[in-house]
């Protein structure tokens, strides 16, 4: 009988790496699947946030395509410094994205 060499991996050593491997490689890309799909939302969002407020600076108080403009007159209660409160009667105009309804904007004007 010959001699049997202990040089090299097992088989079963090959396969574990392999799978340990094949898992590393499967969260990674799950990862920046993940990270692309974040980034993409943000810049979204932060563009929209911009149309917003350009609707706001410009004073625009009409609904366009990209902006629904809701106005009402508004009583708001303001707590100042924690002691005195305030209630100031004003309009609320509230910009909001028709592209992404989770984006808001709301400016009071006493």
């Amino acid at each position: 009988m010959g001699k049997i060499s202990k040089r090299g991996f097992t088989m079963i050593e090959v396969l574990a790496a392999f799978a340990m491997l094949t898992l590393a490689i499967l969260m990674l890309t799950t990862m920046f699947g993940t990270i692309g799909r974040i980034i993409a939302e943000a810049s979204q969002v932060q563009t929209q946030g911009n149309l917003l407020a350009s609707s706001a600076s410009d004073n625009l108080q009409t609904s366009s395509a990209d902006v629904i403009c809701t106005i009402t007159t508004a009583n708001v209660s303001l707590q100042v410094g924690g002691n005195a409160i305030i209630n100031p009667t004003g309009t609320s105009i509230l910009y909001t994205s028709s592209l992404r309804n989770s984006v808001h904007l709301v400016v009071f004007t006493p």
